[in-house]
């Protein structure tokens, strides 16, 4: 638990500096109520389009304002950085069998939004109708 609390105040107290000839990243905290992914990232993914709907695939991913829904764990966004219209890096917390622990994740969606890549896995997955 300790370090779990060290963890989030290492985080808290992170602030990303761009390069001067890197383009500008918007990062946004945590206020109450407030969205933290922008609405184009939101809604349901999966990797098969088959199984959007039915919570069945280990590929579904829920993204919503504040947290991240995945096959069998949910996620709350702390703080996300958006260097891009289709690019964003998110922080996230979660709890779990009396542990707390960290995540990073940074998701790349295509031209048209139909499609969200997991930057760090290389997994597509496409946007549920919805």
């Amino acid at each position: 638990m300790r370090m779990a609390l060290l963890a989030m105040a290492a985080l808290a107290g992170c602030q990303e500096q761009a390069p001067a000839a890197a383009p500008a990243v918007t990062t946004q905290a945590a206020p109450a109520g407030a969205s933290l992914s922008p609405v184009a990232f939101q809604g349901e993914w999966n990797a098969d389009l088959a199984a959007c709907g039915s919570g069945a695939s280990e590929t579904r991913l829920i993204i919503t304002g504040r947290d991240l829904r995945f096959y069998e764990s949910r996620q709350t966004i702390v703080s996300s950085s958006q260097s891009s219209d289709n690019e964003i890096s998110l922080q996230t917390m979660a709890t779990g069998e009396g542990q707390m622990w960290t995540d990073s994740f940074r998701f790349r969606l295509s031209a048209d939004g139909g499609s969200l890549t997991d930057v760090a896995s290389g997994l597509v997955r496409r946007r549920c109708p919805g």
